[in-house]
């Protein structure tokens, strides 16, 4: 804060004694970087510290999608501020649901969920294309049977009103059963979804950011059954409740926003990318900058004791970004000897 133009320059001490030095690590890619925090919260539980007093903050809701992913897979129960759970998104139970009607056709809730999203299907239309297509009486293991099980659809006797869209819908289909890779099947999918989506929801735009996300995310899986297995890995509120109290409470993930006068012993701030934070929508206007700058001090006066900045190396930025990551613009000059770097490669 000593560098704002915008405050008064006060310097500030805690009276807690003790807990380890800040320290920033860098991480491969996104997923390197929530394994680390999620392997770092089990060590923590190993070590006494209860689940209530670690927290992990971010600037943005979508940040914590790869993240959720993985502290479910570690059995970690965890609440979250400031935003939907990214398997609770509606916007990514819809895309999602297209990929399961391609891996699992006896689905019939996937089947609900794509289909109703066609102007002037609904509840009856949807149990009418089932019960051509007998998705619950037959088996579509192979390729061959799902390509028939499409092809049947194609020839459903739509109404003027939706055959268009329906006869898209199982092109695309045949398209995501024909690519191998989970990003290029989500790609295909999102080609057909982004239309409906700016329909359905008035704030599209971040909910096609989330998509961006997704993508991402999906590169990174061999096949789309893995991928849709471990968003389904995501527990209920009773299974959670359930590993709580063994483990002395949640994980708190909570936007910087959502965390204030709040604080916990042991916190991460992730996302620590220039970018990403400070956000790159508000880098141009000065009060926004200098926002941006007071979220971060926010965030970095909710820990108590033990304090890491995390940040990827390798991220998806966009088609029209052709830059690096970087760390944040508002760590950089900050004196190593003050708050030391690592990498998960090894000391930078």
């Amino acid at each position: 804060m000593k560098t704002s133009k915008k405050v008064t320059r006060s310097d500030c001490f805690s009276r807690i004694e003790g807990g380890e030095q800040p320290v920033v690590v860098s991480a491969r890619d996104e997923n390197e970087q929530s394994q680390f925090v999620a392997e770092r919260i089990e060590e923590l539980r190993e070590q006494g510290i209860p689940l209530s007093e670690i927290a992990v903050l971010f600037r943005s809701s979508s940040h914590s999608f790869d993240l959720e992913i993985e502290l479910a897979k570690h059995g970690i129960p965890f609440r979250k501020f400031g935003g939907i759970r990214f398997a609770e998104s509606a916007h990514i139970k819809d895309a999602l649901a297209f990929l399961r009607v391609v891996v699992k056709p006896s689905d019939t809730l996937s089947w609900f969920r794509a289909l109703k999203l066609i102007d002037h299907i609904g509840d009856a239309t949807v149990y009418q294309i089932l019960d051509h297509l007998d998705v619950e009486r037959k088996e579509f293991r192979s390729t061959r049977t799902k390509e028939g099980l499409f092809r049947k659809l194609h020839r459903f006797p739509a109404r003027a009103s939706y055959q268009a869209q329906l006869g898209r819908l199982a092109r695309v289909l045949t398209s995501v059963l024909e690519s191998k890779s989970p990003g290029e099947q989500l790609s295909t999918v999102l080609r057909f979804y982004r239309p409906l989506l700016k329909t359905k929801y008035d704030d599209a735009p971040r909910r096609g950011r989330d998509l961006e996300h997704l993508q991402a995310i999906a590169k990174r899986y061999k096949t789309s059954s893995r991928l849709l297995d471990d968003v389904a890995l995501d527990p209920s509120d009773a299974t959670q409740r359930s590993v709580a109290r063994r483990s002395s409470g949640f994980v708190t993930l909570s936007t910087v926003h959502s965390a204030k006068g709040l604080e916990w012993d042991s916190l991460f701030v992730i996302w620590m990318t220039d970018g990403w934070f400070p956000s790159s929508r508000f880098q141009d206007e000065f009060d926004d900058f200098e926002e941006e700058r007071r979220l971060l001090y926010v965030a970095t006066t909710r820990a108590k004791r033990d304090l890491h900045f995390v940040y990827p190396l390798n991220v998806y930025r966009g088609p029209e970004s052709d830059s690096l990551p970087a760390l944040s613009r508002f760590l950089v000059p900050i004196s190593h000897t003050i708050l030391p770097r690592a990498s998960l490669l090894g000391v930078e």
